[in-house]
């Protein structure tokens, strides 16, 4: 009796280290517990649960052995085992503990949720929503499972299923800062921005240190042209942390698209000092440099781009635009043909390349590569005027005349394309009057 209140007093005291957060003490504390018994169950489970609080997974994983070698049915030490499993991205594993609790208790409301995460992770997320319904069905309280199952479905792009989830979470609890997040996720892939900003708001109310949702209710601001908007938030990110470097990259693009293309390139060259091997921060930092007129630069970053991702096709179509630029046209045509290579189906890719080959005199070949730019996309009207000049420098007129007006139907406020065909028109008439 005398061992037992012993050892019973010293696990109340490492209880008591534990809610003081003094977890190394309290460890030691069990230590000491399992030196007078070694089958003491709780301790070890307790000190397991204690080395998870420190990251210490694999030592926690060793205490939940020893519980579970002590009394093979403890729920809880297969339950915790299989939560380091989990945050050692031990998935598979974390998947056989959970099961084994469920077939210890097959109610126990954890196990199912902490199944359905290790599903979630990899990639099953149709057994994973299984596994939260189950959760849902014992308590349709447990707002955990309401946003993972919201989660699931998003990876599914089952949108507004997900919405639906989030729903029931924020009225379970309407401070539930992943659930307003998400939503707003859900929402921006939706394109509902406006309902989207909503719900990041809602986040940053509840924390308004929530760098994601700064980052993400930029983007939202970007996808609504609010550039400047979105360079607030973008800004409220970085103050956050400084080497969030996706925040700094679409600052850059903001910035881009307000014409500010100098300070555009400051922002991608904070994002290359933290991950220069971004290849999309090298192709817009090359479009950057190209609105700059500094071409040669351009080239350099593209061909970073192209180093890192040589399958990237827009790098090789910018890079061919900016050699078209310094009238390299035999070099641009070479960069259109590896991104047309690569993406048949590259428009821009086409029509440049048509347009490089009409500055060569080339204009039979000008033509094909125009057909096949149209083909892609019918309304391309830049496509359907530069087919009418490739024409006119043919001397086919009336065919010339027949593209200007595709032009003109898909948009006839399209000033070129109105005076090309006056021009067209001009030259006809005046042959007409030749003869």
């Amino acid at each position: 009796m005398k061992h037992y209140l012993l050892t019973l007093n010293m696990f109340m005291h490492c209880d008591a280290l534990i809610e003081l957060n003094r977890y190394q003490e309290a460890i030691e504390c069990y230590n000491e517990a399992l030196s007078i018994n070694p089958k003491y169950v709780d301790a070890w489970y307790n000190k397991g649960n204690t080395l998870q609080k420190l990251n210490q997974y694999e030592e926690a994983i060793e205490s939940y052995n020893e519980a579970i070698s002590i009394n093979p049915k403890y729920v809880n030490a297969w339950n915790d085992k299989g939560l380091s499993l989990y945050n050692l991205n031990l998935y598979q594993e974390s998947i056989e503990c959970y099961n084994e609790a469920i077939s210890i208790n097959a109610k126990y409301l954890n196990a199912w949720n902490g199944k359905g995460n290790a599903l979630f992770n990899l990639t099953q997320y149709e057994e994973a929503i299984e596994c939260y319904n189950e959760a849902i069905s014992i308590n349709p309280k447990y707002v955990y499972a309401w946003c993972n199952k919201g989660d699931a479905l998003q990876e599914l792009n089952r949108y507004q299923e997900a919405i639906e989830c989030y729903n029931e979470a924020i009225s379970i609890n309407i401070k539930y800062l992943n659930a307003w997040y998400n939503k707003g996720l859900a929402l921006y892939n939706l394109n509902q921005y406006d309902e989207a900003i909503e719900c990041y708001n809602e986040a940053l109310s509840i924390n308004p240190k929530y760098v994601d949702a700064w980052y993400n209710k930029g983007n939202t601001l970007q996808k609504l042209n609010q550039y400047q908007e979105a360079i607030e938030c973008y800004n409220e990110a970085i103050s956050i942390n400084p080497k969030y470097f996706a925040a700094w990259h679409n600052k850059g693009l903001a910035l881009y698209n307000l014409n500010q293309y100098e300070e555009a390139m400051e922002c991608y060259n904070e994002a290359l000092s933290i991950n220069p091997k971004y290849d999309y921060t090298w192709f817009n930092k090359g479009d950057a440099l190209q609105k700059l007129n500094q071409y040669e630069e351009a080239i350099e970053c593209y061909n970073e781009a192209i180093s890192i991702n040589p399958k990237y096709f827009n790098a090789w179509n910018g890079k061919g635009n900016a050699l078209f630029n310094l009238n390299q046209y035999e070099e641009a045509i070479e960069c259109y043909n590896e991104a047309l290579s690569i993406n048949p189906k590259d428009v821009d890719a086409w029509y440049n390349k048509a347009i490089t080959l009409k500055n060569l005199n080339r204009y039979q070949e000008a033509i094909q590569c125009y057909n096949e730019a149209i083909s892609i996309n019918p309304k391309y009207f830049n496509a359907w005027n530069g087919k009418g000049n490739a024409l006119f420098n043919l001397t086919q007129n009336v065919e010339a005349i027949e593209c200007y007006n595709e032009a003109l139907s898909i948009n006839p406020k399209y000033d070129y394309a109105w005076c090309n065909k006056g021009n067209t028109l001009a030259k006809i008439e005046s042959i007409s009057r030749s003869y």
